[in-house]
């Protein structure tokens, strides 16, 4: 329930910071919402170029674990995402400048699948596939967000260290159901990991401060539209975060908690994000 409100009430402020008047709107044909690229962005916010987008994600999901030792795990997911894009320009018209700002509001639910395959006691391998629709509330058509691909995460002890690797392959993109304004593009991420023992202990539970650091590399490029001006493309990203869990992952209930994270991601394009945990 906690969660719930801190949601609601972050969507509340967004919504509410970001309301204006405008004396016109721009050509809708000249919108197109890179949905993809803010679906794994997850929880956060950037802007680019007159384009202001805010990112609320709410990450359901529930893991079975089976095989020997039950050291395999199926993650179903089922994760709730709003997004709030905000597009504005300024343009001479007869000596007089006109504010133009048109705001695309979506809701998509982007049900995907797992699987963490135990290669080593150190080593994991995890093939996943996600796909699900989005509801445009300003009028635009109904479209989807998929991605397939692999994750890899390696990790080792040294002395009071756990040091994380991770690497990922995927292919990610949306499009509408009539096949029209495709966006995709494919990633190959890189990320490494340092936790820490914070040196106490509460009811069984070891609290911990961890860093991150991941390289984003798309290929082809992730594209983005901005008004009046040319597309960015984006090949090359960087990503600077911190973190903050437990050994073993705290218990609400029936929940696990997550590691609770913020981070900074760089490269054309500026975002802040909160994180969940290393994601790989």
């Amino acid at each position: 329930m906690r969660v719930y409100i801190c949601v609601f009430l972050l969507i509340s402020l967004g919504y509410w910071g970001g309301t204006g008047w405008a004396q016109s709107t721009p050509d809708r044909s000249e919108l197109r919402v890179n949905y993809v690229y803010a679906g794994q962005l997850g929880f956060g916010a950037y802007e680019l170029g007159g384009l202001s987008v805010q990112i609320y994600k709410l990450p359901l999901a529930y893991t079975f674990h089976f095989g020997k030792n039950k050291a395999w795990e199926l993650k179903v997911k089922m994760p709730l995402v709003y997004g709030r894009y905000k597009f504005k320009t300024t343009q001479q018209i007869s000596e007089q400048q006109i504010k133009q700002s048109e705001t695309v509001e979506s809701v998509s639910v982007v049900p995907g699948i797992e699987l963490q395959l135990p290669l080593h006691r150190r080593w994991s391998l995890t093939p996943f596939v996600e796909w699900g629709p989005i509801k445009d509330f300003s009028g635009g058509p109904w479209s989807y967000v998929y991605a397939i691909g692999a994750r890899s995460l390696f990790s080792y002890d040294w002395r009071r260290f756990q040091v994380n690797f991770g690497n990922a392959l995927l292919y990610a993109g949306n499009t509408n159901f009539s096949g029209d304004d495709q966006e995709g593009y494919g990633a190959l991420e890189t990320g490494i990991e340092v936790r820490h023992p914070l040196g106490f202990s509460i009811k069984g539970y070891e609290p911990d401060l961890g860093g991150f650091f991941i390289h984003y590399h798309f290929f082809p490029s992730a594209d983005f539209t901005r008004l009046s001006r040319s597309p960015l493309r984006l090949h090359n990203q960087y990503e600077f975060g911190v973190s903050f869990g437990s050994q073993p992952s705290w218990k609400l209930w029936f929940l696990t908690v997550p590691r609770i994270g913020v981070s900074y991601r760089f490269g054309g394009l500026d975002a802040i994000r909160l994180t969940f945990g290393f994601p790989f």
